[in-house]
């Protein structure tokens, strides 16, 4: 059985740690205690710290807007999904005391003792083999090869289990529970949702599915290797390890990944990458000549990094400078022959000091898509005014990869003579300035040039974004209705509109709605017309203004 939990580096404050005989139920409750004992003020500065503290590699940062809107005993269930019991317990310990709030323990058996710690530290050093010669794969990896045949296993309800065991929150168990799509597809979000968390979570969820169903994961590895999917081959390995968060060395890839299978080998690939690119925040750069807004990166070494500001992923094999823009997509297109090609992201004009030290792009697109679809996808490269088209060499749920790329302006296309659902995000900003609340709800593709677009107009309009989960339940086409249902007494215009992309130089559409007569809080959602369904929702309380 895989361990949970962390080595305990060096021992954090003695009230968040409780003896390892007992998980993940009473660590909910110890910290749910512990955080219920917090001062308002206490409880956000703990959040806004949670956010940015600096976790081990095999985790991942708990989000702003899932923290924001995050209750004591939601928070809780967060540090146990997000960090399993032992580690949560350290985080929190380690928060409480970089915001100068350690509180002292009520009870002598909470502590944990030091022959405890010995105990957890010598079982956290256990790696887990697997019978299966020559081979060594990542959890992460096994539910990517594997996702055919563990939905057949998550047919058989485990939902249950999972959120027992805080694989998932009681806020995602009942998403998942009443969701209307057909098992196989609640098995395909749930997938998702695990692997976003990065290698620890995913250990943790094959843990779960082996404890459930014995055999099960031995059976998936089997059929991995029967299916000739190219495990990782290891010098010196004689069983399959799974490589635990608790002893792995490097960290994963958090980026959302597409529920669909692989597609054809080489192209089209829906595995993650095994490396987790650095992020980082662009210099701006000013461009008094060509009036863009450049963004610049340096990075001192061989590894990959994303751009927090524009989602380009840039793997590189050494020193190198970056600097790069949003382009104009009506521009170079006037005058090309663009017959049954949409645009499918940002445009990008990226310049490099050294063009050899860049081994691959990740350009980002918004298309939702299935293995089966990515023959239409092309990169769309301007060279002295003309456009060709290149295959890439992989599609990814949210980027198109091009390896040993030359540099220019770079986008995405998509080539198809159906319309193609799109991935959304929601924006929701508040009119300064004005004596009854207004608000302006966007719902637009989710390209990082149109988000910069709004949030660049709104700023002018002395509007202030108001932080909501940006992320939609649901996919798009062009052209589809869509409309705002409130119980409350807010007035919204348009009633009704149509999701649509325009270009980022043109403004917007968006749902105002006023609130005149404002309560404490309003509730809304935004809905699909022909079929009812939700695609997101939203409340805002009167203490943010």
């Amino acid at each position: 059985m895989l361990v949970n939990g962390s080595s305990l580096d060096s021992p954090p404050p003695s009230i968040l740690l409780r003896k390892t005989v007992r998980r993940a139920w009473p660590s909910h409750t110890f910290l749910l205690k512990t955080l219920k004992i917090l001062k308002e003020s206490e409880l956000k500065k703990f959040k806004r710290k949670l956010h940015h503290f600096p976790i081990e590699k095999r985790f991942v940062n708990i989000s702003k807007e899932l923290l924001q809107e995050a209750s004591v005993s939601d928070l809780s269930q967060l540090l146990l999904v997000y960090y399993g019991p032992d580690y949560a317990l350290q985080v929190t310990a380690r928060v409480l005391k970089a915001i100068n709030c350690e509180l002292q323990a009520d009870r002598e058996d909470d502590l944990v003792m030091p022959a405890d710690v010995d105990r957890m530290q010598r079982e956290v050093g256990k790696e887990q083999v697997w019978p299966l010669e020559g081979v060594a794969i990542s959890a992460k990896k096994i539910i990517c090869k594997g996702r055919k045949e563990l939905i057949e296993i998550l047919g058989r309800d485990i939902l249950h289990v999972l959120y027992s065991r805080y694989i998932i929150t009681r806020k995602e168990f009942w998403d998942l529970l009443e969701a209307e799509e057909d098992s196989k597809e609640k098995s395909k979000k749930l997938l998702h949702m695990i692997q976003e968390r990065g290698e620890q979570a995913c250990c943790r969820f094959l843990e779960c599915v082996e404890m459930e169903h014995p055999g099960s994961i031995q059976n998936l590895l089997l059929a991995i290797q029967g299916s000739g999917q190219d495990p990782i081959q290891t010098p010196g390995h004689s069983g399959l390890q799974l490589e635990s968060p608790l002893f792995a060395e490097e960290g994963s890839s958090t980026e959302m990944e597409n529920p669909a299978g692989s597609g054809e080998s080489g192209r089209g690939s829906w595995c993650p990458s095994e490396e987790l690119p650095e992020k980082i925040k662009p210099v701006m750069v000013c461009d008094s000549e060509g009036g863009h807004k450049k963004y610049r990166v340096s990075s001192t070494k061989a590894g990959s990094f994303s751009c927090l500001d524009t989602d380009l992923i840039c793997e590189v094999r050494e020193a190198v400078t970056l600097t790069y823009y949003f382009d104009s997509w009506p521009k170079h297109l006037e005058g090309q022959t663009t017959e049954e090609l949409h645009v499918a992201g940002p445009l990008l004009n990226i310049q490099v000091d050294v063009v050899e030290a860049v081994t691959a792009i990740h350009i980002p697109h918004f298309l939702s898509l299935s293995a089966e679809d990515h023959s239409g996808v092309y990169i769309a490269h301007f060279v002295r005014g003309e456009m060709n088209l290149e295959k890439p060499d992989r599609v990814e749920p949210h980027h198109v990869v091009l390896e040993n790329p030359k540099f220019s302006s770079l986008g995405i296309v998509f080539k198809k003579m159906f319309k193609q659902k799109i991935n959304t995000v929601a924006r929701l900003y508040q009119r300064l300035r004005l004596k009854m609340p207004i608000f302006h709800l966007y719902l637009l593709p989710n390209d990082p040039s149109l988000i910069k677009a709004v949030d660049e107009h709104e700023a002018n309009c002395h509007s202030r974004r108001i932080e909501k989960p940006p992320g939609t339940l649901k996919s798009l086409k062009i052209g589809t209705p869509i409309f705002v249902q409130t119980l409350d007494d807010v007035t919204i215009w348009p009633e009704e509109v149509k999701f649509q992309y325009l270009d980022a130089e043109k403004l917007q559409q968006y749902v105002e709605l006023s609130a005149e007569q404002m309560q404490e809080k309003f509730s809304f959602t935004l809905v699909e017309k022909r079929t009812n369904k939700l695609i997101w929702k939203a409340h805002v309380n009167r203490g943010v203004f």
